[in-house]
């Protein structure tokens, strides 16, 4: 089922290059590290390149998110919840996709290794949260978002900080998909924001 992608990395846009030089790695494992909404950034660039992706354990997808940072719907395949024979249910994934999101998956610290040295080997990539001992680990850091005075209002923009091993990058998040910021950042915040009575966490 694997898509049309070449056998190189992915390509990034211009504004994360900095973080990742080379490209997305194509195979192996990227752990994201502060930021959920992160690793969906990093499925939508493989999808953008034709990707076949699994999302397995993730019962919070945010469809609509996804849709507007470039996630092709008709090559996904969603498992919400896995209860048993993790490390079964990601080697049969590895075989299938290109890309595969790992959620609230079960595994041990052996199943993790074996699992790495097989999507290194099959030319697949994992993308997980907080996967020790990973190909390259990505560290994504919420910088301010635009819209919300005292705790009122409507979320129009998100900036992140994106760092790597290799560097470091910003990106900005709106309704209308992901970019690189303006010059001028935005109000650094931090954890809840709330909606006039409505209490909202962006995306992280």
């Amino acid at each position: 089922m694997t898509g049309e992608v070449s056998s190189d990395d992915f390509i990034v846009p211009a504004y994360l290059r900095e973080a990742f030089p080379g490209g997305l790695p194509r195979r192996g494992v990227v752990s994201v590290r502060g930021s959920h909404f992160f690793t969906m950034v990093l499925a939508s660039i493989a999808s953008e390149q034709k990707a076949w992706i699994a999302f397995l354990g993730a019962e919070d997808v945010g469809w609509a998110c996804a849709e507007s940072l470039g996630v092709d719907a008709g090559r996904v395949v969603h498992v919400p919840r896995i209860a048993t024979q993790g490390s079964q249910v990601v080697s049969a994934a590895i075989d299938g996709f290109d890309v595969v999101v790992v959620g609230n998956v079960r595994l041990d610290v052996r199943e993790r290794r074996v699992l790495q040295r097989r999507a290194i080997t099959k030319g697949a990539l994992l993308i997980a949260m907080d996967w020790p001992n990973a190909s390259l680990t990505v560290d994504c850091e919420l910088r301010g978002v635009s819209g919300v005075n005292d705790g009122i209002g409507h979320i129009r923009a998100v900036d992140y900080t994106v760092s790597t091993q290799r560097g470091q990058s910003h990106m900005r998040y709106t309704q209308d998909g992901r970019g690189a910021p303006p010059f001028q950042q935005l109000s650094v915040v931090h954890g809840d924001v709330q909606l006039g009575a409505v209490s909202a966490r962006v995306p992280s």
